[in-house]
């Protein structure tokens, strides 16, 4: 009670004078010193289900106060002053994840009943909070990101398990795919810091493979949700949670599109010096391998190209429902009673007030449209970034790999563009050493004739038509007006004048 009053005291003090004066005091760091006493009654919670459940009760008011504390400027810093992130990392029942694939095989509810339950509402409020840290803090915070590389490397069996994605993409278990949506959340934004390793450290080194690992399997959960027919048969499939499970796996896919946006541009500001994340192959565009949850295949030029096609469908028919629910919310004072109860999910036999009935609806009608809002926002997003993504591989891969700069051009415009790159590097802009630049000579042959195929009048025609209403939706947050017109005029070019 306590914890819930300061909790409210804080929301309610603008002047963030509750704040200062709980940690002038030491009541945050107390606060969190205590969770480590927590740990204990925690484990023995999530090993013997039925003992006192006062401990999580307790522990999930700490971690709500210090998640309201996170919202502030000066809170995130204070509670990164005292060594949050490192307590909870000594926390061992992270570590405790009971198996999910071994769940599944006894019986599908216990997992939404049984241990990795308790697991989820011991787990799910650190996530949380770790989010709300680092988005008030926000891009590109150094110390934030530090402090949460290292708490996933604490725990990184863990988190490399969930980050697998297999287990959440076959069975689209909402819990599951919430755990891989959070965990992505928190990746995505700060496993893309460059963070300086010593490379002679131990401690270093191991960090720095954990973080190629987490970009492999980051990466890998791009070409396990794809929005296939069959993935979206499967989540409409799920009754009135369908909304909500579309959502989630939109936000897993943003939140990988948005890490490897973030990688590549933190490594460059251009094609020639940047961090290669996907591969130089149309395989999967060119003959539509198989993608989902059995799929190990390493991301690709192809697989983004297939994500585009597939989001930009979704996109188109994602927009026209959502003004189709614009048009019946503005007509609502006009619809008949059996269909104001249809919307409203009540039995029109039912003797409820007409008024009562009405508003029912359109408070229904009112959150389908925000679920409809949020779905086209994040497919917006996720478009820019993969077309983003595309036009940099590719025109690092046609221009400034190896491969690319020891074959002999086929046209006049291709020597000029050759002369002046070699110009720039003779100026002193050598190119960067990327462990994917130096593919053989072949493959940028094979490319070149892929990108003719794949890459057609046909394909960016279809990314044309949704270009006004993507930039309807990121022009006032991730990036400016005509910025994905741009994108797309700059990657047909190499389309047709560098194949």
């Amino acid at each position: 009670l306590a914890l819930a009053v300061l909790d409210e005291l804080i929301f309610m003090d603008r002047q963030n004078y509750c704040i200062r004066f709980l940690a002038e005091y030491g009541f945050i760091k107390h606060i969190i010193e205590s969770l480590v006493k927590d740990d204990a009654g925690l484990v023995n919670l999530l090993s013997k289900p039925k003992e006192n459940v006062r401990d999580i009760y307790v522990y999930e008011a700490k971690l709500g106060l210090m998640s309201r504390i996170a919202t502030s400027h000066l809170g995130a810093e204070l509670l990164l002053q005292a060594n949050l992130l490192p307590r909870l990392a000594e926390l061992s029942v992270i570590s405790l994840r009971p198996d999910p694939d071994a769940i599944l095989l006894r019986n599908e509810e216990d997992l939404m009943s049984g241990g990795l339950k308790t697991y989820h509402n011991m787990l799910f409020p650190i996530l949380r909070l770790i989010q709300s840290i680092l988005s008030t803090m926000g891009a590109g915070n150094v110390g934030a990101a530090k402090e949460t590389v290292r708490f996933l490397a604490v725990h990184e069996d863990v988190f490399s398990q969930i980050l697998r994605g297999s287990t959440a993409r076959s069975s689209l278990n909402p819990a599951l795919l919430q755990e891989l949506a959070l965990v992505t959340a928190i990746t995505a934004k700060a496993a893309t810091i460059d963070i300086k390793l010593e490379a002679t450290d131990t401690a270093g080194i191991e960090l720095s493979g954990q973080l190629s690992r987490i970009q492999r399997q980051m990466m890998s959960l791009l070409s396990q949700f794809q929005l296939t027919d069959d993935l979206l048969t499967s989540l409409e499939g799920a009754g009135e949670d369908a909304n909500r499970l579309l959502l989630t796996v939109l936000k897993i896919i943003s939140n990988v599109t948005s890490y490897a946006r973030a990688l590549v541009t933190a490594s460059g500001n251009n094609s020639k010096f940047c961090t290669l994340v996907v591969s130089p192959s149309l395989l999967e565009a060119n003959e539509e391998a198989p993608t989902g949850a059995g799929n190990s295949r390493p991301a690709s030029l192809g697989l983004l190209v297939l994500s585009i096609k597939y989001l930009t469908a979704h996109l188109t028919s994602a927009k026209s429902n959502l003004s189709e629910l614009q048009e019946k919310e503005n007509s609502l004072s006009s619809c008949p009673t059996s269909e104001l109860a249809t919307l409203a999910g009540v039995n029109p036999t039912d003797k409820l007030p007409g008024l009562a009935v009405r508003q029912l609806a359109a408070s229904k009608l009112a959150a389908v449209i925000a679920d409809k809002q949020m779905d086209v926002q994040l497919s917006a997003e996720t478009v820019e970034s993969i077309s983003f993504l595309m036009w940099r591989h590719l025109e690092h891969y046609l221009l400034y790999s190896c491969a690319a700069l020891t074959s002999t051009p086929s046209t006049p415009y291709q020597a000029t563009v050759r002369r002046l790159n070699e110009s720039k590097d003779h100026a002193g802009f050598g190119l960067v050493n990327s462990p994917r630049s130096n593919f053989p000579k072949v493959d940028i042959e094979k490319l070149k004739g892929d990108v003719k195929l794949v890459m057609n009048d046909t394909f960016f025609d279809k990314l044309g038509e949704i270009v006004e209403m993507v930039e309807k939706q990121t022009s006032n947050g991730s990036s400016t007006a005509g910025f994905l017109q741009a994108i797309i005029r700059r990657t047909k070019r190499l389309a047709l004048l560098h194949t």
